[in-house]
């Protein structure tokens, strides 16, 4: 029971149970915030909601067994049914939408928006997904970024992946600092060039990460490829590189 603490709030069954000198925490449902003690600055509202933290603070739950595992983890936000569900000591992760980064533990910096979004996250970070299912296969990655629905979910994605792109539905990486447009089956235009009035596009017309430059239709002797950094294009007989 509180102590010391000063401007708490708590409405429901066991409900900030076992807070002592923690201030200014809100605890709104049954067994919201019950296990916390010293935390300061959360905010829980939902059945089960930070249940189990202890000393974490400034995080925000909202939503049945949001942050529901968390303990000494701060500065998380988790809004939804069981987004952050397992967090322990994870921070500055932000989850909205069922079940949004669900599986993570330790892992910190992630953002995921959408059903199931980095669900299967546990310890990596920097991770950023947005969209339904989106970089739903990264489990240990860090620093990678998904777009769109299904993106970054095939069983092809790369799930330790660092530093990778995944935009547009159903695209997925299979390297690291890979970037993948839309999935194999799509023909994408990523870039449109318009020279003596004649059309150009650039576009992955097999999915296969090679880039033509196409007028309308690419040709053997019209492509850009990225390799190493670098990129090289060639338009009939004239040939350009760079980095």
């Amino acid at each position: 029971s509180i102590t010391t603490g000063f401007f708490n709030t708590a409405f429901g069954n066991w409900a900030l149970h076992n807070t002592t000198s923690g201030d200014e925490n809100t605890a709104i449902g049954l067994n919201a915030l019950k296990f916390n003690t010293t935390g300061e600055f959360n905010t829980a509202v939902g059945t089960t909601a930070l249940f189990r933290n202890t000393t974490g603070q400034t995080n925000t739950a909202i939503g049945n067994q949001a942050l529901r595992e968390n303990t000494t983890g701060l500065q998380n936000t988790a809004v939804g049914y069981r987004p952050l569900q397992t967090n322990t000591t994870g921070y500055f992760n932000t989850a909205v939408a069922y079940r949004a980064l669900e599986d993570n533990t330790t892992g910190y910096g992630n953002t995921g928006i959408g059903l199931h979004a980095l669900s299967n996250n546990t310890t990596g970070y920097y991770n950023s997904a947005i969209g339904m299912y989106s970089m739903d296969a990264i489990t240990t990655g860090r620093g990678n970024t998904g777009l769109g629905y299904y993106a970054g979910n095939s069983v092809s994605q790369k799930a330790d992946a660092i530093n990778s792109v995944a935009l547009g539905s159903y695209s997925y990486t299979t390297a690291d600092n890979q970037l993948r447009l839309s999935d194999s089956l799509t023909r994408i235009t990523i870039l449109g060039i318009s020279r003596g009035g004649v059309d150009y596009a650039l576009c992955d017309s097999l999915g296969d990460g090679q880039f033509w430059v196409a007028r309308p239709v690419a040709t053997a002797t019209n492509t850009l490829t990225l390799e190493n950094k670098r990129w090289k294009a060639r338009v009939g007989s004239t040939t350009s590189s760079g980095t």
